[in-house]
């Protein structure tokens, strides 16, 4: 027998309705907004920290270190939300969580940059005087905060300081967003095949509906 190649008119292909799809693709999306929301309900979004921290005259770097803070959740995150009136200059926050007991450091850095400028013609920005950074599964314990921020070293003055927030047990969009996305991923993928497959078995047609 010769080598078979095509899609046969009468070949099963595993199709599946564009309504069944579509309606299947929908569900799945108002579970995960259904859980997120239910999630979102259980948590304390207590705030940690929230001040406006100033810039030493002729320095570029300022630290502190916070008091102490109980953590009951057994695994839990942290946002950090950074404001930061950089005009065409920079800013960098680190970040040191420590166990007050075990001494374990869970760190992180984050940036804040904001340029703009007047280039052929047109006004140009690139960048946000504002940022949020995240520590995840932080277990519970007590622990304390070691921050750093620094700016730009040649505009001191336009940055004389800085503002933080700290929450801790907050929702994250992040998450529900990435998982809509991996799930929209199958029916793409799913009607992308249907259509190729419904096209190749309808192409020796003189009624295709694909032509």
């Amino acid at each position: 027998m010769p080598r078979r190649f095509g899609i046969g008119a009468v070949q099963p292909t595993g199709y599946i309705s564009l309504y069944n799809l579509a309606r299947a693709t929908l569900i799945g999306i108002l579970v995960l907004l259904f859980l997120h929301f239910f999630i979102s309900n259980t948590k304390q979004e207590r705030s940690l920290f929230d001040q406006t921290i100033a810039f030493p005259d002729s320095v570029n770097q300022v630290s502190l270190v916070t008091e102490k803070f109980v953590f009951d959740k057994w695994k839990s995150n942290l946002r950090f939300s950074i404001q930061a009136p950089v005009n065409n200059s920079w800013f960098e926050l680190g970040a040191t969580l420590v166990n007050a007991q075990t001494g374990k450091e869970y760190s992180l850095e984050k940036g804040v940059e904001y340029y703009f400028g007047y280039t052929g013609g047109e006004n140009w920005t690139e960048g946000s005087q504002s940022a949020d950074a995240y520590l995840t599964r932080i277990p519970a314990g007590t622990y304390f905060l070691q921050l750093q921020g620094t700016r730009d070293g040649y505009s001191f003055d336009k940055l004389p300081q800085f503002s933080l927030s700290i929450t801790y047990d907050v929702p994250n969009t992040r998450n529900v967003i990435w998982s809509i996305v991996l799930l929209l991923l199958w029916p793409i993928g799913k009607y992308v095949f249907i259509n190729y497959n419904e096209k190749s078995r309808w192409s020796n047609s003189p009624y295709s509906m694909y032509e």
